[in-house]
């Protein structure tokens, strides 16, 4: 008799237990209702944003020194005339009033992704500070260093593509800017050749000297692509290259032989200065690139025949 009584008082505590416990249940679910009703959402993994720039009438682009600073980081009196350097050099701040490049630069920046990144910054030479008005009030003011842009609170945003891209919009240092870049392409291309020599002790076939540079065995991808974009000269029209090699230039040559020059498109082009190009540039001129690893920039027929081609 006793055992049917604990039994029973057993059933009994546990459908206690489970009244409790549905009804425990039922209160959370209740009360998890109230607060989403009376309580308004939270913004739960909400991503930092740049302000809308489209709402931007005038931008100001201020260099850290000077613009002549954030576009030639090295010895440049080969590369812009002493009047060009001083025009470069007074060029601290540049405005961009016009409605189609400010649209254009807006557009770019409100395209930009947040990304988690330390918040120190790089050399500040080869960054300039952005400035975004609407009218007279001042939207934003960001830190922008090749892709990444920084905001005021150190945010900072991924662009789809370098600034300096759209900067190139900016008429008062666009031949400059494309200067320095197929002076980059260049030196780079001819690195890539020095190199090469270095471990072969000679330098390709001319007839085969692109091909030999973008069909190393065992490259990566990413340094195919990387030759393959700097045999392009930044300033020209649509070609694989841009690019000469003069056959007469050996590594022993004398550092002040020209290795490679501006040429129209071509590719595995070869020869001597018939087929230097002033074109691409302007104002008119274009690059070469000596054995001593120089890169020089030349205006006129007396200059690019002056030069040691033998």
């Amino acid at each position: 008799m006793e055992s049917t009584n604990e039994s029973h008082t057993g059933k009994t505590s546990r459908r206690r237990l489970m009244a409790l416990g549905i009804a425990g249940i039922l209160f959370l679910i209740a009360a998890n209702i109230v607060y989403r009703l009376l309580v308004p959402p939270l913004k739960r993994d909400a991503k930092p944003s740049l302000p809308d720039l489209t709402l931007c009438t005038r931008l100001e682009i201020r260099f850290w020194k000077s613009s002549m600073d954030y576009l030639f980081t090295t010895d440049s009196e080969d590369i812009v005339s002493p009047a060009e350097s001083q025009y470069l050099r007074s060029l601290t701040t540049i405005v961009i009033d016009d409605p189609q490049r400010v649209k254009a630069i807006a557009g770019e920046l409100n395209a930009a992704s947040h990304i988690a990144w330390p918040r120190n910054s790089g050399g500040r030479v080869k960054e300039f500070r952005l400035i975004c008005y609407r009218d007279s009030n001042r939207l934003a003011s960001l830190r922008v260093l090749g892709q990444t842009i920084v905001a005021e609170d150190g945010q900072r945003f991924r662009l789809k593509k370098s600034l300096p891209n759209t900067v190139a919009l900016v008429q008062e240092i666009r031949p400059f800017l494309l200067r320095a870049r197929c002076e980059l392409s260049l030196a780079m291309t001819g690195g890539a050749l020095s190199y090469g020599a270095r471990k072969r002790g000679a330098y390709p076939p001319p007839s085969k000297w692109c091909s030999a540079l973008t069909h190393v065995e065992g490259d990566s991808l990413e340094r195919k692509k990387a030759i393959d974009y700097f045999l392009r000269c930044p300033a020209a029209d649509k070609g694989k290259c841009h690019y000469a090699m003069n056959p007469h230039c050996k590594p022993d040559s004398p550092p002040d032989t020209v290795l490679l020059f501006e040429a129209e498109a071509g590719w595995n082009q070869h020869g001597g200065p018939e087929l230097f190009t002033f074109d691409n540039h302007d104002p008119k001129g274009g690059c070469v690139w000596l054995n001593g690893d120089t890169v020089k920039f030349i205006r006129t027929e007396e200059e690019l025949h002056a030069l040691r081609w033998k």
